[in-house]
């Protein structure tokens, strides 16, 4: 049967994440962080949009231009095509970030105007982070591994000591073993009290009933 367990934890994380429904599509909260002179920080909240493919397609067409613009060779193949897609990750990131109240419109025009109105390569690598986790989970193959599968790589790292057969899979099927991993770790006898699940999770998450006298016994001998 398939891994219920990575469809629920993406819902629980959309509802966790605060996401929100709106004309252009589903949307989450995110924030624009800079750091001032004093240090203290100065957070501009805001709203992150998927991008579509007819947006995705603009932000290289756009890259392009603006190279152009700044003397660059724009041709994918050239000498700046690193820096054209780094002018490319402003173009789509203009595109994504949206302003914090209602409608959500788009708060910066281009990719030039992000890029001069944040200098911080950390304030966008910020936001992206928040973006991949979002697309991510809004990907339909989130966690499409059946459980037979993902207890059997998990097998497989135990058996091998190394993380490779985790490399051996795609990123999205890892999520439904990590998740698999983590859960059944913390429904372990030996994980801490303080934050091993109550049995009533493990059922849900792990497949078991009740505790028979067998687990009870085999809880209290290793605390």
């Amino acid at each position: 049967m398939e891994i219920d367990r990575a469809k629920r934890f993406a819902l629980a994380d959309f509802e966790a994440l605060g996401v929100i429904d709106t004309k252009n599509g589903p949307m989450v909260p995110s924030s624009l962080r800079v750091r001032k002179a004093n240090g203290e920080l100065e957070t501009k909240s805001c709203k992150l949009m998927l991008l579509d493919n007819m947006r995705r397609m603009k932000s290289k067409t756009r890259a392009r231009s603006w190279a152009a613009e700044l003397g660059f060779n724009p041709a994918p193949d050239g000498p700046d095509a690193k820096l054209i897609d780094e002018l490319e990750e402003y173009e789509r990131f203009a595109y994504i970030i949206r302003d914090d109240a209602a409608p959500h419109d788009q708060s910066y025009p281009n990719g030039k105007a992000l890029f001069e109105a944040f200098g911080s390569v950390g304030t966008i690598a910020e936001v992206k982070g928040d973006y991949d986790v979002f697309e991510s989970i809004n990907d339909p193959r989130y966690g499409n591994l059946d459980e037979e599968q993902a207890w059997a790589v998990v097998q497989e790292v135990h058996r091998e000591g190394t993380l490779r057969p985790l490399m051996r899979i795609g990123g999205l099927e890892q999520v439904s073993c990590i998740l698999l991993s983590a859960r059944a770790a913390l429904s372990s006898p030996i994980a801490p009290s303080s934050v091993r699940l109550p049995w009533s999770l493990k059922s849900e998450n792990l497949g078991s009933t009740e505790p028979d006298s067998q687990s009870l016994t085999s809880s209290d001998s290793l605390g």
